[in-house]
This record gives C-alpha cells, structure tokens and sequence, in this order.
C-alpha cells in the first residue's frame, strides 16, 4: 500500500519560536522553523511505508545552500520518488543543481499554469 505524508509547513512551523534568521530579498524564515520541518522530513526519508515525498517548494533559499537544502540533499539521494514544486524562472538551476549532487536518476518536468 502506498502512503504519502505531506507535511504542512504552516501546520509544523507554529510549534517553535522565532530566533534565527534566514533572509531572501524582503522575506525572512524562521531558521528553527525550517529545522523542525526538516527533521521531520527527515524521518521519512527511512520510513519504508512512505514512497513519495512532495516538497513544496525548492527555491532560492535551497539553491544557496539553506532552507531545506539539507534534508532535500538526504532525501535525494533516498531513492524515494520526489515530487518539488519549483518557480518556472527557477527551473533549470534546479536541475543543474539535482545534477550537481550527483544524481543521475530520471527528472520529469511538468509546466502547470495558475490562472486568478
């Protein structure tokens, strides 16, 4: 049987308070938060029930080595099947940086548009 875990950020993130930083042009993120979420995503990297893991989102923050880059480099290399939700603008540094890592596994790009 299948089972997919998605983790709520908001739904995570209210359980800490906010000490340190993490900056990305006008907007901040609790550092603690991210760690919580992170260790908790963490958990399923190994949890042999849980075989698709969806990150919403990869950004800027992960390029440069922060937000979830940690756990999202662990999880990467977990062989589970990954689904990210990544910004078309951001898209093909995404991928050099899956390729970076050294992954050489298959990596599907689907464009969905958002209509208001």
């Amino acid at each position: 049987m299948l089972t997919i875990e998605l983790i709520i950020a908001s739904k995570v993130f209210h359980l800490t308070r906010m000490r340190q930083w993490v900056s990305i042009g006008r907007f901040k993120f609790s550092k603690a938060r991210f760690d919580l979420a992170a260790k908790r995503m963490k958990h399923q990297a190994y949890d042999p029930k849980i075989e698709v893991i969806v990150i919403d989102e990869i950004g800027k923050l992960e390029l440069t080595g922060e937000g979830f880059y940690d756990v999202f480099v662990e999880l990467l290399l977990s062989n589970k099947d990954l689904h990210l939700v990544v910004r078309d603008y951001l898209h093909n540094e995404v991928i050099e940086l899956i390729r970076s890592l050294g992954y050489t596994g298959n990596i599907v790009s689907e464009t969905i548009s958002v209509q208001n």
